[in-house]
């Protein structure tokens, strides 16, 4: 199936500075000179039709973006169109429409004589099962580690170990400085393999610091929702800049969650996850409880509209909560300083692993739902070392959302000591 190319472009402060080494193919054959894309390309705000194709040039150029259906491309090596963006822009996103729901296609980034490589994604499917990824927080520390060092080990594990993932949610605070384009270059180059083939759908954190950058880089609004197969998600911002217009978030999450309800009230097997960065409930030692306020405001709600999931980050441990039905899921650092938890647990505490890396894993099905924590490094206790790496394989507190049964299994499994449950 063709792709229907529809180019939109924007420019951003980004600029020659920021540039790094990104390991894309010049084809010249001169093999000198620094990368033209100063990071990208990356996916975002993919559908059942369409996709954004996304990067961040070092010079303000323009490039060719080539696209085709994977059955295409099988069989003839070569893309079906491709459209050439020659305006003088940095920052480009390139709006791919007209395709075919959950479908896998090839496209390639050009500029210059320099290109991406072939590069795959998949369009979201209108239902059936899928599996999405949820981790954050991967701002480096330095001078004690870099995105290289820290965020790297655990996007390439999920663009390795998990090929049929259809996006990731990052769950905020995906610098440390917002404002330092080197590191947002350091970002995107230790995500590369993971990003330029599964969308990214981001929440905002507090680092973000509501800057035109990241709104910038990725083209999305502070609070939205979105649809997956048979699942309703939707992104909250609860940062202290959004409290002013907390009532009006509020009145917006119940209305598109009245709407979600209405639209699939025949629809039994729907489900609805929400996300946002701050934690209701965590047990750490620098926010004992969790953000209550935004417990009293919103929990309500995602009570009342039957909420399966709330993703939260900031808080740099995983954690999981179950209270009134809704299981509350704090996403694993993707990289950031590790925090500790405390001896006592706030109220609806099931599971907790202190000092790893990883992500958790999200699967939808017509059964139901079910969500595990991947831990992929042990850090030290002062954050400053890696201790250990974990295998491919090693799976920490299973949960089962059963079709009308509420929560029919969790089950927390610790191997060879590896795992802090805390009880």
């Amino acid at each position: 199936m063709a792709c229907m190319l529809l180019l939109v472009l924007s420019c951003t402060g980004f600029g020659a500075a920021d540039t790094i080494a990104t390991g894309m193919t010049d084809d010249s054959g001169s093999g000198g000179g620094s990368s033209l894309f100063s990071h990208g390309p990356y996916l975002t705000g993919t559908t059942v039709n369409e996709t954004t194709v996304n990067w961040l040039s070092s010079l303000a150029v323009g490039g060719t973006v080539s696209c085709a259906g994977d059955a295409y491309y099988r069989e003839t090596g070569r893309y079906e169109q491709e459209v050439t963006d020659d305006a003088d822009t940095s920052l480009h996103h390139v709006h791919l429409t007209g395709l075919q729901p959950d479908t896998t296609y090839h496209y390639m980034v050009t500029i210059g004589r320099e290109t991406s490589g072939d590069l795959t994604f998949r369009t979201f499917p209108e239902n059936g099962p899928f599996t999405f990824i949820v981790y954050g927080d991967t701002q480096e520390q330095i001078p004690y580690f870099t995105q290289a060092e820290r965020h790297a080990l655990v996007a390439e594990r999920i663009a390795a170990a998990e090929p049929d993932a259809l996006f990731v949610m990052h769950m905020g605070d995906t610098v440390c400085v917002v404002e330092d384009g080197e590191e947002w270059n350091r970002f995107f180059a230790a995500g590369n393999s993971l990003f330029a083939n599964t969308t990214v759908m981001p929440v905002m954190g507090n680092h973000e610091n509501n800057a035109s950058v990241w709104y910038d880089t990725f083209g999305m609004p502070e609070w939205y929702s979105f649809d997956c197969g048979d699942a309703h998600f939707v992104v909250l911002d609860s940062n202290d800049w959004t409290a002013p217009h907390f009532d009006e978030e509020a009145a917006w999450l119940r209305a598109d969650l009245a709407a979600n309800q209405e639209c699939r009230e025949n629809s039994p097997a729907a489900r609805t996850f929400v996300a946002f960065h701050h934690p209701p409930y965590s047990s750490d030692t620098r926010h004992p409880g969790g953000w209550t306020d935004l417990r009293d405001l919103w929990g309500p709600i995602l009570e009342e509209y039957g909420v399966d999931m709330v993703f939260n980050g900031h808080v740099h441990a995983y954690q999981r909560y179950a209270v009134n039905g809704v299981q509350y899921v704090v996403a694993p650092p993707g990289g950031g300083l590790l925090y500790n938890l405390t001896d006592e647990k706030t109220e609806g505490y099931a599971a907790s692993a202190a000092q790893e890396l990883g992500y958790v894993r999200v699967t939808v099905d017509k059964d139901g739902v079910s969500s595990v924590f991947v831990p992929v490094a042990a850090v030290s206790m002062d954050s400053r070392a890696v201790t250990k790496v974990f295998p491919v394989g090693a799976e920490f507190d299973p949960v089962r959302i059963g079709h009308d049964d509420g929560v029919a299994g969790v089950i927390g499994m610790m191997s060879e000591g590896l795992f802090s449950l805390l009880n």
